[in-house]
């Protein structure tokens, strides 16, 4: 599901997720869809700066590695360990 602009406003996220499938995603990529967030500087995930870009396969497409996913979904709500 794509959210729209006006349910983020609406739900002020404390974190958002953007998941990506592509393998050749640079950092150059991350940091322009991160960007594309700063017109929303008012939802407080934006304002704190906890917009994720995660990219991987497994994290869209179902299937045996959603275990991998949950890891890696984790380690970027997480990164501490949180242990």
């Amino acid at each position: 599901m794509q959210a729209t602009t006006e349910l983020v406003l609406g739900r002020a996220p404390d974190v958002i997720l953007e998941l990506h499938e592509r393998g050749d995603w640079t950092d150059a990529d991350s940091a322009q869809a991160q960007g594309a967030w700063s017109r929303l500087a008012s939802v407080p995930a934006v304002k704190q700066g906890r917009v994720l870009v995660l990219v991987g396969e497994g994290l869209v497409v179902p299937g045996p590695r959603v275990a991998d996913a949950v890891e890696k979904l984790a380690a970027a709500l997480h990164p501490a360990g949180g242990r």
